[in-house]
């Protein structure tokens, strides 16, 4: 399917996410994929966050989503250099 995540993912045919690796980079697009994904992702799936450290809008997303549903899961930060700076967080969901 081609076109913006907030016409194409409402629709689209997925039933079940084992490993949801969202990749947005700013707040629309990443509230987006998870208010359309989140729920089909398995009990024990992870969710994969890339920019959550760079991008203020994608963390934004990420944490008003997380407070909104009552997602306690800890994130775990993806270290990409030796001085920890991060660009990812996961999770998995209970």
């Amino acid at each position: 399917m081609q076109g913006w995540f907030n016409e194409t993912l409402p629709t689209a045919p997925i039933r079940s996410i084992s490993f949801l690796r969202l990749d947005g980079d700013i707040y629309v697009s990443t509230v987006d994929a998870l208010k359309n994904l989140y729920h089909k992702v398995s009990p024990g799936g992870y969710i994969y966050v890339d920019d959550f450290g760079s991008f203020s809008g994608c963390k934004a997303a990420v944490e008003e989503f997380r407070k909104q549903n009552n997602i306690s899961e800890p994130m775990v930060p993806v270290s990409e250099n030796a001085d920890g700076a991060y660009e990812a967080v996961w999770w998995q969901k209970e």
